[in-house]
């Protein structure tokens, strides 16, 4: 991003050009900031990325544990235990671009959303109505830590 603010210092923009030449705005700006942006975006999609194969994989292995019967049967529980790995694998990857509390809050309230909705599904567990408000809450909260975040010092 300083190369950007440099070049701006540096190299200001001609908004005069509008005769198609390249000394327009809009080039000056692609020119310069198109070898930054894809540094910035890409690397928290990718971290976001690894946030939600964590979160799939938290609830994949959650939904497993009424299948390992107490860890009584080998194959579930096998399984149980690679996904809850992969699960902190895939977490460790998405805390070196986004702050720990945005990715643990986010990992947690996304996982209990899904997995008692999973549940709802395959294991026919339903919730009082105060368990879907808290559900909502749980969506409204995710969604304000993650729309209010402040980029670490």
């Amino acid at each position: 991003m300083r190369n950007f603010a440099n070049s701006i210092i540096r190299y200001p923009p001609n908004f005069l050009y509008s005769n198609g030449s390249q000394n327009t705005f809009l080039h000056f700006f692609i020119s310069n900031i198109k070898n930054t942006i894809p540094r910035i975006f890409f690397s928290h999609m990718i971290s976001y990325l690894f946030l939600m194969g964590s979160i799939i994989c938290e609830v994949i292995g959650t939904i497993l544990l009424p299948y390992s019967r107490n860890f009584t049967k080998v194959t579930p529980s096998v399984f149980l235990v690679l996904f809850y790995f992969l699960a902190f694998v895939f977490l460790s990857f998405a805390v070196r671009e986004i702050p720990l509390t945005i990715v643990y809050a986010t990992w947690c309230g996304a996982g209990i959303l899904l997995v008692s909705v999973t549940s709802y599904f395959l294991f026919g567990q339903n919730l009082s109505w105060q368990g879907k408000l808290g559900m909502v809450l749980i969506v409204v909260g995710v969604t304000l830590v993650n729309g209010f975040k402040t980029s670490p010092a």
